[in-house]
């Protein structure tokens, strides 16, 4: 599920209107709705404002990251 997906699916579930979102982050309607359904995208400026806004961690719609794999047979340190 794509980040903005996430941001809508907590939007409804939590019954928060697109045009109250818009009103704490200073994102027009047109855009914020553009985004969530994602015929734009989403900037790291807007998602961390969306983040605050919501009172949010700026990490609540990403996925963890898989950490990095070494390669067989090298030794570090």
């Amino acid at each position: 599920m794509e980040v903005a997906e996430k941001i809508r699916v907590f939007l409804q579930k939590h019954g928060i209107e697109t045009a109250c979102l818009s009103q704490k982050t200073g994102i027009a309607v047109q855009k914020l709705e553009l985004i969530l359904v994602g015929k734009r995208r989403l900037n790291f400026e807007d998602y961390a404002a969306i983040c605050r806004a919501l009172h949010l961690d700026i990490s609540a719609f990403l996925e963890p990251c898989a950490p990095p794999r070494r390669a067989a047979g090298r030794r570090v340190g």
